[in-house]
């Protein structure tokens, strides 16, 4: 399979607010690694219970995908994700707070799957817009 159409499924995952397909996208030894603690290397199951919370705690969101590009075996993303905060979010409670929030990926496939996610956002901004004020 071509690296973009890989990562296309993965991304349309994350829309769909599918944990078992975001999990199998991923090769055994892949991971992700995102913005803060909650999402630092990630692998197997562990992505499938991250993006459990998130989609949890933001039960409407909708990830939206602008440009996309492909060289070889890497992919960048550039997305808008965006919720209502209607449940915990790690470990923050509820704020019925929304956010529109913008980052990337770039990810390497290898053999039809991924092999590693960098994913980059603001989490400053995400927490901001969602009414969260961490101590």
């Amino acid at each position: 399979m071509n690296p973009l159409d890989v990562v296309k499924r993965f991304e349309q995952a994350i829309d769909d607010r599918d944990t078992a397909a975001l999990t199998a996208a991923f090769h055994p030894d892949g991971t992700y690694n995102g913005a803060g603690a909650a999402a630092s290397n990630l692998k197997g199951e562990e992505i499938g219970v991250f993006f459990g919370e998130l989609f949890g705690a933001l039960p409407d969101s909708r990830f939206e995908v602008g440009t996309i590009f492909g060289a070889g075996d890497m992919v960048a993303v550039e997305w808008v994700y965006r919720g209502t905060m209607t449940g915990e979010l790690w470990g923050f409670p509820a704020t019925g707070g929304s956010c529109a929030v913008r980052g990337s990926h770039i990810v390497r496939v290898d053999d039809d799957t991924i092999h590693s996610v960098q994913a980059f956002w603001d989490n400053y901004s995400l927490f901001e817009q969602l009414g969260i004020k961490p101590e």
